[in-house]
């Protein structure tokens, strides 16, 4: 789970009012009942109340393992993407060279190792942005070129559309 603040008492207030106000009622009512009936024996035993308690017990450490599982894989994954991206810049600037000493061939592969670094910059944080469910593409700016921007913004997935327009232009077909 992303939490991006804090939690205080004044959002434990405002967004979860009606809960706490359904336990208010809840104890009020059970406090009533307990002053104006009288019981001859206890509603439950000892017995009941620790075999529930347990069973209770057991279901939450599951699920809490469940979501740590999936979190931790989560973690890997992203890891993996992280370090394929660090190859992958690695190899373009390095790998990326003219043999020449042509200024203007020297501009141009300077200009390429740029704009596939950039590019698999941007996608890293497309994707952050899309599985958080965020909406602040503008961030993307420092890292594309003002026309594939606005290519970028009328596609239906953005990560997937970066990672073509990589593809296509590490094939020899760009876009």
């Amino acid at each position: 789970m992303i939490i991006e603040h804090s939690t205080t008492g004044l959002w434990v207030l405002r967004d979860g009012w009606p809960r706490i106000l359904g336990v208010i009622l809840i104890v009020i009512a059970v406090e009533a009942i307990n002053d104006y009936v009288r019981f001859d024996r206890p509603a439950l035993s000892i017995a009941a109340v620790g075999l529930v308690v347990t069973a209770i017990s057991i279901f939450l450490v599951f699920r809490v393992g469940e979501a740590y599982s999936r979190w931790w894989e989560a973690r890997g994954l992203w890891g993996n993407i992280v370090n394929a991206s660090r190859r992958f810049g690695r190899q373009v600037t390095t790998l990326i060279e003219t043999p020449t000493d042509d200024e203007g061939a020297r501009a141009e592969a300077a200009a390429l190792r740029r704009e596939l670094v950039h590019r698999q910059l941007a996608w890293v944080n497309a994707l952050r942005l899309s599985l958080r469910g965020q909406d602040r593409w503008e961030e993307l700016a420092p890292f594309l070129d003002p026309t594939e921007r606005t290519a970028l913004s009328s596609a239906a997935n953005r990560p997937t559309r970066l990672l073509q327009t990589q593809a296509d232009y590490e094939s020899g077909r760009p876009d």
